[in-house]
């Protein structure tokens, strides 16, 4: 991701990381398991909702986020790497499942994080409803 001089994000897809992503993913689930996720029901999307839950929980846990504690904002980049891994191969299941594309993926990316840029700029309140 690039931002660009005009403040906004601007994506550079050269490649396409996200389909590179969600295609490497696919090839994955159909050699190691046989499956193809876009063809699942509801049990597989749960089992990957409770995979991905368990890895962000993994993910964490190599995050020191107790303020108190001695040693605060130590961690295992390594293991950081290879927990957020497993939550993207997690997430990219449920992607692949849902039949989500690069480009849509991608402009959903994009829409979002203006909005969350504008709402910062705009002195963004967690207590104000979302616009």
């Amino acid at each position: 991701m690039h931002t660009g001089e005009n403040g906004g994000g601007v994506i550079r897809s050269q490649p396409d990381w996200f389909a590179e992503w969600l295609e490497s993913q696919r090839k994955l689930q159909d050699v190691a398991f046989d499956i193809d996720p876009a063809e699942e029901g509801a049990d597989y999307v749960h089992a990957m909702l409770t995979g991905l839950f368990s890895e962000v929980g993994e993910l964490g846990q190599e995050i020191d986020w107790k303020y108190w504690s001695e040693g605060r904002g130590e961690f295992n980049r390594d293991r950081v790497i290879e927990e957020a891994v497993d939550v993207l191969h997690f997430l990219g299941n449920i992607l692949l499942w849902a039949g989500v594309h690069s480009a849509e993926l991608t402009e959903a990316y994009v829409v979002k994080m203006q909005e969350n840029i504008r709402r910062q700029a705009d002195g963004y309140d967690a207590l104000v409803p979302k616009t």
